[in-house]
């Protein structure tokens, strides 16, 4: 199946598996970068720490009605 996608590999930060996806770019504007684990770790930090925050963040939204 196909589908439109905005980041993938996620599951391999997480695990350190190998990546499970196979990407195909089908536009000609689209742009393209890569970041190995290290590097992601040191620019935004452990990808369990980013999905934490935003499902604490989206906890929050709810309980305040938005």
């Amino acid at each position: 199946s196909t589908k439109a996608a905005h980041f993938f590999g996620e599951r391999a930060l997480m695990s350190n598996e190998p990546r499970a996806a196979t990407i195909t770019v089908v536009s000609n504007e689209a742009k393209v970068l890569v970041l190995d684990r290290i590097a992601f770790n040191l620019l935004l930090g452990p990808l369990e720490d980013i999905i934490k925050a935003q499902e604490e963040g989206q906890k929050r939204s709810s309980a305040l009605g938005k």
